[in-house]
Formats: C-alpha cells, sequence, structure tokens
C-alpha cells in the first residue's frame, strides 16, 4: 500500500498541546504534523515525532472523499522482550485476528516488521498504525531461538478490541 510510512523524527521542541501542529523546516515547508515525544522527563526535551507530509495529505483526501479510516488492527498483546535481543515479546494472540491466521504464536519476540527494526510492543503498535487494513506485512519473529518471517495481512480494529 502507497500508505505504508515511517514517522519522521525530529529534535524540535514538541510541547503538551503540540499535537496536531506543523513541523516545518528551515525554509518554511511544512514537512508532518506534530503527533508525539518520547521524553522521560515528561517535558518536552526528548525526540518527537510527525506524521510525514505526503501522508497527511493521502489521509485528507480520503476523508474529502469519504472513504472510510479504519485503523489496523493485528490482534496481540505483549511486552518488551527481556532477552539479548530488543524485541516484541508476545504474551496474548487473539483468536480470529490478523495474527492467529498468520501464526503467531505466545512466547514469539517480533523484531522487525516491514523492515523496521521493533524495540518493544510499542514499536509493534505504532508501526501497526502506521499501516491501513487489508496491508500486507511482513514480520521477522524470534521463536525457540530462531528467526522466522511470517507474512501478516492486517484486519481492522475491532469498536471494542478486549
Amino acid at each position: 500500500s502507497d500508505l505504508c510510512f515511517s514517522m519522521v523524527q525530529t529534535d524540535a521542541a514538541i510541547n503538551p498541546g503540540s499535537s496536531g501542529g506543523a513541523l516545518v523546516d528551515r525554509d518554511g515547508r511544512v514537512v508532518g504534523i506534530n503527533v508525539s515525544i518520547r521524553t522521560e522527563s515528561g517535558a518536552n526535551d526528548g525526540v518527537g515525532f510527525a506524521v510525514p507530509s505526503d501522508v497527511v495529505v493521502v489521509y485528507a483526501d480520503s476523508i474529502i472523499s469519504g472513504e472510510p479510516l479504519d485503523t489496523a488492527f493485528i490482534g496481540v498483546s505483549g511486552q518488551p522482550a527481556d532477552g539479548e535481543r530488543a524485541g516484541a515479546l508476545i504474551t496474548e494472540v487473539i483468536p480470529d485476528t490478523a495474527a492467529s491466521q498468520a501464526g503467531i504464536q505466545v512466547d514469539d519476540i517480533v523484531v522487525m516488521m516491514a523492515g523496521v527494526e521493533i524495540q518493544g510492543i510499542q514499536d509493534l503498535q505504532a508501526q501497526v498504525r502506521t499501516h491501513r487494513p487489508g496491508d500486507e506485512i511482513e514480520m521477522v519473529l524470534i521463536r525457540d531461538g530462531a528467526e522466522i518471517t511470517v507474512v501478516v495481512t492486517l484486519g481492522i480494529r475491532p469498536a471494542d478490541p478486549s
């Protein structure tokens, strides 16, 4: 899908309330829309993230034309892996979801999704949100010490995914 994207990372100060604001370059061109900051202190010192402007345009066009903006869903719960390799340790696979259909299992460690390294469960969740339902995504897992690759066709997030 052409809606597959990575976030723009910035060291520009992003304060509470800045989400939705424009991230601009030195020439005043909009390069993204601010969405979050990763900070240890809770202040604006940290790493900021923005949705790239070309993705914003695609979504805006979808909204204007009345297309549904369903959120992608994989169907797992997890926690950070505590071994020598960073990743998302899967603690639950919800039945009849993209993850279960792809054969993802409890105790798998997701280390890469669509070519992006996964550092923990929040990374996995963030990467899922960068895709659309129906996208086929290649994931690299560690299972019983061996690296395997699976292809996941993302589903649609249910109204109540619990």
